[in-house]
């Protein structure tokens, strides 16, 4: 199989002037890896991160992978790496207006019977994960917090809106950069769905956002679902923090609720 490679026209200048113009190119940049690369579907996939040019440095964020792929009905076989599904999510939010990654380059070949994928993006410099930032609740102010939950409630209710579910979401997946306003970006795209229900999709991503953001208080779990269902009508916003309760009631505890979105109003 020959390979395959998309450049996103902004930036294939910048790839041409350091020498980045083909699949072996990419492919050879520096392997030191972010973190020990994750063994796993009889392949492997790492990450690395690269800096270009001299007098405009661009920080890169490099993805590789090798027999790292997932099975449909359009690939039964030899299956796509998941890479591709995280390409291909990618467009799928920035055309929902999603704040997600900055796309730069995607390539794939076959190479002596192993698949292989590379998958580059603008590196997050500047930017903490959503746990990290909140771990440090003494240098955030209450208006500060209350700004990036509604920002995240926003965006999340985009990516439902447009029939997408995320499926992974966590802190650790929420990128962050403080600024006048500030701009929260969607990571982990490779396990996005998409379904009609859309309801049903925000429900289960904001519960497993509930779980799984342990620096964030049962007061800035309850803003972030308020903020998203200023944006829904009534009967939706009833439907959804129900679904909701139903799902953390499984999971945390009856205890562990989310209030009335209609008393939380009244009450602000």
């Amino acid at each position: 199989m020959n390979a395959l490679l998309y450049v996103e026209p902004a930036y294939r200048g910048r790839l041409d002037a350091a020498g980045l113009r083909s699949f072996d190119d990419l492919w050879a940049l520096p392997w030191n890896w972010v973190e020990e690369p994750n063994q796993r579907r009889s392949g492997w996939s790492g990450a690395t991160r690269v800096v270009i040019g001299e007098s405009e440095p661009l920080a890169l964020f490099v993805k590789r992978q090798e027999n790292h792929c997932y099975r449909s009905l359009a690939h039964p076989l030899r299956g796509k790496p998941t890479f591709y599904r995280e390409w291909r999510n990618i467009g799928v939010l920035r055309e929902a207006g999603v704040p997600t990654l900055e796309p730069i380059a995607y390539g794939e070949r076959v190479r002596e019977g192993r698949y292989q994928a590379v998958l580059i993006t603008v590196a997050f410099d500047g930017y903490v994960d959503l746990d990290e930032l909140f771990a440090n609740r003494g240098g955030l102010d209450e208006a500060t917090r209350n700004a990036v939950l509604a920002t995240l409630a926003r965006n999340l209710l985009r990516l439902h809106r447009a029939g997408c579910r995320h499926n992974c979401l966590a802190g650790k997946h929420l990128m962050v950069r403080m600024g006048a306003e500030p701009d929260v970006r969607l990571l982990d795209l490779e396990k996005l769905k998409h379904r009609r229900a859309w309801i049903a999709a925000a429900a289960h991503d904001l519960a497993r956002l509930i779980r799984y953001t342990p620096t964030l208080s049962l007061a800035d779990h309850h803003h972030v679902v308020y903020e998203y269902c200023r944006g829904l009508s009534t009967g939706e916003a009833l439907s959804l923090v129900a679904l909701i309760n139903h799902k953390l009631s499984r999971k945390k505890g009856a205890r562990y609720r989310i209030a009335d979105p209609l008393m939380s109003s009244a009450a602000a």
